[in-house]
């Protein structure tokens, strides 16, 4: 791994917070719609474990993946999953109808799917053949100013899109990646965000098998 003193980028999109925005939304609805209702204490119960395993979930889903960048290598975190990559086995980025970091050690091809940069590109090409005049054509509002990294110390974050990571992780690559020797490719399981899903599904189960009981 790189020296602790080197500076890190952390690769983050918008899009993917604001969709775990979206679904912590969704959890406290049921919770407010049950206090506004008026109902019994008992009642609660239901919504605030569907809230818990939504937040949770949303933890795990969207707030906890993102791709970070040192001098030696690309590490991507994904739901339950992170893989190390050193950039001697860095071979590209795809970037079709998904995301994946590809890699290639002692001959043989990997492809790690990147979570926090989902797949959207397929809608996005397809945007892109419209019309200029056609209501949905997606339209850059202008060059976009090239990725920053000049930190000399510390870790940083880095907002970018589903479009801007590839060219992210070439430019990272092409001014400061140390191309030489490097931790060997390695993966292994999140084992707190193992569980923190795991947790987040049964209380959603708890919580609709709370409203069987109570309707009953």
């Amino acid at each position: 791994m790189a020296d602790v003193k080197e500076p890190r980028y952390v690769l983050r999109n918008r899009s993917q917070i604001i969709k775990g925005v979206v679904l912590c939304m969704i959890g406290l609805v049921f919770v407010i719609a049950t206090l506004i209702e008026g109902t019994r204490l008992v009642t609660l119960i239901p919504p605030l474990l569907v809230c818990g395993g939504a937040i949770g979930t949303a933890a795990v889903l969207y707030f906890l993946p993102a791709v970070t960048l040192d001098t030696a290598g690309v590490t991507v975190r994904n739901w339950v999953r992170s893989v190390r990559i050193p950039w001697s086995e860095f071979t590209g980025v795809e970037n079709r109808y998904d995301t994946a970091v590809l890699s290639s050690v002692r001959g043989v091809p990997h492809r790690d799917t990147v979570a926090s940069f989902p797949g959207s590109g397929g809608i996005t090409r397809g945007r892109d053949r419209l019309s200029d005049s056609h209501p949905l054509h997606r339209s850059e509002s202008g060059p976009s100013s090239p990725m920053s990294f000049t930190a000399t110390s510390g870790t940083h974050t880095r907002w970018i899109t589903f479009r801007q990571f590839p060219s992210a992780l070439e430019r990272y690559r092409e001014k400061h990646a140390r191309r030489g020797g490097g931790t060997p490719r390695v993966q292994h399981v999140e084992p707190v965000s193992a569980v923190i899903l795991g947790l987040s599904l049964l209380l959603i189960a708890a919580g609709i098998w709370s409203v069987v009981l109570l309707a009953g």
